[in-house]
């Protein structure tokens, strides 16, 4: 891969040309659309020719089991703030803080809880939505064509609609991540660090990002991420307990039942909807020892956490740290999704971030006719990671996740081997101009003819 190319200038006649829809972005809406058509007349086919229904009611659930992520905790949080309520009905999996947000949908009495959560998770994806097309025409596309593009890809984006009908907190992590993201771009760090640890104290794998601030060396902004997780996990055993030390022996019981329920133990129900590195593994562990797969599985287990960790860590400082930014987000993103030991498909949305930089950065290169070599697999893996999947099932085992899982692996090699910005310097300053096509060295200039 070519390193020492000069910085390839600006075209300034083309800036003034309306920009069309640039061809990686024209490519990604219509595999997704492929993709969304195959699915759906996959599904018909099954239910009307061989009169198979569930999984294959495309593209949801069955309506019994509609919003069934939030509704299953309704009873539960009758007994918040008791020792009882960590004995009481469904197990909690989340940490503290992720608790306590749910106990603030809750405070609303019956079916407003509901409504209150489907409020907020409904305008967690419009509202970006709406700001990823205002953005889309600021860089240059028109009004409709930059709506289009935003359709496509709300609309039919699986993560999206399985959260939705789900009701799933996911989406709660996503806004802070989110959050933490827009801060980091407009380089304002310690807010950036701040959101990142309340990330992570809903779910832990957002603690990953902190490692941006590491490339810079800027390790009091690390320091007070790590602060406010511990903080906001703090307050929030507080909060929950009614002990501290009671809250979190409750919380840990709830973890146990996690690892041996959904880490450990292959479902075959649920294995379809995990796309993780370690789901890939007991898939095939699954079907080759069959009844006998249990220590297997927990052997697989015992050994996957430590190597993805020291794995992630080598990764980490051998090569990703010296990727530009934009290939730092999108490789970190990726490792906190892919590497855990279980990750829902719901986990996808946090690509969203990595997608909306990308597809700027597709429209300056556009204007500037530059080809960037890699983006166009980059977008073609986003197709294949949000378009609304169908229920593959091959010898009575479902594998639509692991098909998934091959999509981000290709995705995370394109995003290793393809820079998506200038070099990084280990002193360099905190000015965050990215994403930028013109400062890509490994890019190349495209005839005056490309349309």
């Amino acid at each position: 891969m070519p390193t020492n190319h000069p910085a390839i200038p600006p075209r300034k006649h083309a800036l003034s040309v309306p920009v069309t829809l640039p061809p990686v972005l024209r490519e990604f809406c219509w595999v997704t659309l492929l993709l969304t058509l195959i699915s759906g007349l996959y599904c018909i086919a099954m239910v009307v020719v061989f009169h198979k229904h569930y999984p294959y009611n495309w593209p949801f659930f069955l309506r019994s089991e509609r919003f069934s992520d939030f509704t299953i905790f309704t009873h539960k949080f009758e007994y918040f703030h008791q020792a009882a309520f960590f004995t009481t009905g469904f197990p909690i999996n989340y940490p503290a803080p992720m608790t306590i947000v749910y106990e603030a949908f809750f405070k609303f009495a019956g079916s407003k809880a509901l409504l209150a959560f489907l409020i907020v998770l409904l305008l967690s994806f419009a509202v970006p939505a709406v700001l990823f097309g205002r953005a889309l025409v600021k860089r240059g596309l028109s009004r409709s064509t930059a709506t289009v593009v935003v359709s496509i890809t709300l609309l039919l984006s699986w993560p999206a609609l399985l959260l939705v009908d789900r009701a799933n907190v996911e989406v709660i992590v996503w806004i802070a991540v989110a959050l933490g993201a827009w801060a980091y771009a407009r380089n304002k760090g310690w807010t950036a660090a701040a959101m990142f640890g309340v990330a992570a104290s809903l779910k832990l794998f957002p603690f990953i990002y902190l490692a941006l601030f590491l490339t810079r060396k800027n390790f009091p902004k690390v320091l007070f991420g790590a602060l406010v997780f511990g903080g906001v996990t703090l307050a929030s055993l507080a909060m929950l307990g009614p002990t501290i030390p009671v809250a979190y022996q409750g919380l840990a019981m709830g973890m146990s039942s996690f690892r041996a329920n959904y880490m450990v133990m292959y479902r075959p129900a649920e294995g379809g909807f995990d796309h993780s590195v370690l789901a890939f593994c007991k898939l095939w562990i699954a079907i080759a020892l069959r009844d006998h797969s249990a220590h297997a599985l927990l052997v697989a287990l015992n050994i996957y956490l430590p190597l993805m960790a020291i794995g992630g860590i080598l990764l980490y400082f051998l090569l990703i740290r010296k990727l530009p930014l934009l290939n730092q987000l999108l490789v970190l993103t990726i490792a906190s999704i892919y590497f855990t030991p279980f990750s829902g498909d719901g986990t996808l949305i946090h690509l969203y971030c990595s997608f909306a930089l990308c597809s700027f950065l597709a429209i300056d290169a556009w204007k500037r006719k530059i080809e960037i070599p890699g983006l166009r697999t980059i977008f073609l893996c986003y197709a294949w990671l949000f378009s609304i999947e169908s229920f593959l099932i091959v010898i009575g085992y479902r594998v639509e996740g692991q098909f998934k899982c091959v999509g981000i692996a290709v995705l995370l090699i394109s995003a290793l081997r393809h820079p998506l910005g200038p070099p990084l310097k280990s002193n360099q300053e905190e000015d965050l101009s990215w994403p930028n096509a013109s400062n890509i060295q490994t890019a190349r200039i495209l005839p005056d003819n490309v349309s």
